[in-house]
């Protein structure tokens, strides 16, 4: 277990899937207790420690840190499992003129930390290039913070969408790292893949826009249309993929449909907020479940196969059906759950704790019996 907090990638997707697994069961066999839990559980603890594993595997390599990193790992691991526990046993407390939630109190300081310790590096590295990651971890830490201050603000499902900024900002990266991978398969050494980066910027503005509009949500057309305008330019973006070697490659079109999807579920969005239809959960819950936790997925994947030694980067069958069930689970909860209660809770549930118990099976032996590898 040493090895697994001196490479941060390790505990921290180990533990994201465990969380994943436990917010599952928990609204299998006690949906009445974990209801409100879960929504903790995903959007605290498990994406705490997706961004976590990835931030403190990518920016040490980019920022040249020498240093040894289990302390932070350890430090950060600890406080998000005293945050599980305080939200599993919700420990609340008057501050002042405010009903304070430990749990959000301790996650708060386990992203002040993620932040300070991003800042830190970057300044000392001079590296300019990352600044959008600090800015959606600065945000991500300003929303956990005033969970227990600001109730009169949609703090939630803005916090949803400032996730998949941060998810837009890191898969960028991803994508140009597995562009090239892809084109390096044909026998032209010469070619190259750069993502559009205008595009990039246009979609993450308008979507910071739209999360601004979501916190004080002061009018469903201003949201509808901030929607249609994050859709259509994450569509515009899809150009760049448009080339047979990217859909023969099934990294690359896993990526591509995961953009599309998320495409889709920003367009349909704004039709919700349009026409003022009582389906805005449903539409958010697809959101979480077919793009955040995809796109989370597939980083877990590619971060744990290009940073193990002695491994192919292939994604095997089991990961692809889990992808697969991941559209289900989206497909159940935000469409069939009108017609039937087990697609609300129990089948998407089913489906996600498959998924996540299948990446323990899959890249735990792989992490114990395999070395890191840094570039």
């Amino acid at each position: 277990m040493s090895d697994f907090f001196a490479y941060p990638l390790r505990i921290f997707f180990m533990s994201g899937a465990v969380f994943a697994i436990l917010a599952c069961l928990g609204l299998v066999f006690a949906p009445s207790i974990f209801i409100n839990l879960h929504q903790f559980i995903f959007l605290q603890s498990f994406l705490g420690a997706a961004f976590a594993g990835f931030l403190l595997t990518a920016l040490p390599l980019w920022c040249e840190v020498k240093s040894s990193l289990k302390p932070l790992s350890i430090s950060l691991f600890v406080l998000l499992c005293l945050a599980f526990v305080a939200e599993i046993f919700s420990f609340d407390f008057a501050f002042l003129s405010f009903d304070f939630t430990l749990s959000y109190g301790i996650i708060s300081l386990f992203w002040f930390i993620l932040l300070c310790q991003a800042c830190l590096w970057l300044i000392k590295s001079k590296n300019t290039k990352n600044i959008a990651l600090v800015l959606a971890l600065f945000g991500i830490f300003v929303l956990s913070l005033l969970k227990n201050f600001a109730y009169e603000l949609n703090l939630d499902y803005a916090y949803i969408h400032l996730c998949v900024l941060a998810t837009l900002v890191v898969s960028f990266r991803v994508s140009l790292v597995l562009g090239n991978d892809a084109l390096s398969s044909l026998s032209n050494p010469n070619l190259s893949f750069l993502p559009n980066a205008v595009l990039k910027n246009i979609s993450c503005f308008l979507l910071f826009v739209f999360i601004v509009a979501i916190l004080w949500d002061k009018s469903a057309n201003l949201n509808a249309f901030l929607a249609f305008g994050v859709g259509f330019s994450l569509l515009s973006r899809l150009s760049s993929w448009h080339y047979s070697v990217f859909f023969r490659t099934h990294y690359t079109l896993i990526l591509y449909l995961l953009f599309l999807s998320l495409s889709l579920v920003y367009i349909g969005l704004g039709f919700v907020y349009l026409l003022d239809i009582s389906y805005l959960s449903f539409a958010t819950h697809a959101l979480n479940l077919l793009v955040l936790l995809a796109f989370v997925l597939f980083v877990f994947n590619t971060v744990s196969l290009k940073h193990t030694q002695n491994q192919i980067f292939n994604l095997s069958c089991g990961t692809r059906l889990s992808f697969i069930a991941l559209f289900f689970a989206a497909l159940s909860r935000s469409f069939l759950a009108l017609f039937a209660y087990s697609f609300y809770i129990v089948i998407p549930a089913l489906l996600v704790l498959f998924v996540f118990v299948y990446f323990i099976y899959k890249f735990f032996p792989i992490y114990k019996n395999n070395g890191f590898q840094g570039e």
